[in-house]
């Protein structure tokens, strides 16, 4: 089960991000183009991109907490003597 885990975390979770950006920046270029070139944009491409955007900021934020890799305020622990943090 563990290993299923790892798996999990390492890899899907990795491409789910890289395949939703891509997806986004996709469907925002042919929404782009259609509307300034053809004149007319389709209805759910706004609507499914921002969908996209918010699961990727929930997703990508979880991965990057998982990293380590998230903003972290330390403002308290710095000014805390060395033995009390």
């Amino acid at each position: 089960m563990t290993g299923f885990i790892h798996f999990f975390d390492s890899k899907i979770i990795k491409w789910f991000i890289i395949g939703t950006y891509t997806y986004f920046c996709l469907i925002i270029l042919i929404e782009v183009v259609r509307r300034y070139v053809f004149g007319a944009s389709s209805a759910w491409g706004e609507m499914t991109a921002r969908y996209a955007f918010v699961y990727l900021t929930y997703v990508a934020a979880a991965e990057g907490i998982r990293q380590g890799r998230h903003i972290r305020i330390d403002l308290l622990p710095n000014r805390l003597p060395p033995r009390q943090h």
